[in-house]
């Protein structure tokens, strides 16, 4: 899934142009809950992608920022496959 899932650490990139950017989220930004599920760490995150299909539109909740004690606020992203880079 392409959201903004390429973990490194506990930090996540958002795919340029993918369903994340589209919504609104940008590097930097704080993922706490997707789709009513909190959300810690970058396992979290996985975990809940496994429970929604490609097409499924989900709320996410993002706090802006690199730390999440800003108010969150709640963008809808449609869940899509990732695509494969180029060679």
């Amino acid at each position: 899934y392409r959201l903004a899932v390429s973990a490194d650490g506990d930090r996540l990139r958002v795919a340029p142009d993918g369903p994340a950017e589209r919504a609104g989220i940008a590097a930097g930004d704080v993922i706490v809950g997707f789709n009513s599920n909190p959300v810690r760490t970058p396992d979290d995150l996985m975990y809940a992608l496994f429970g929604v299909s490609p097409g499924e539109k989900v709320p996410v909740n993002v706090a802006r920022g690199r730390r999440a004690n800003g108010k969150p606020r709640i963008v809808e992203v449609e869940v899509s496959f990732r695509k494969k880079p180029s060679p």
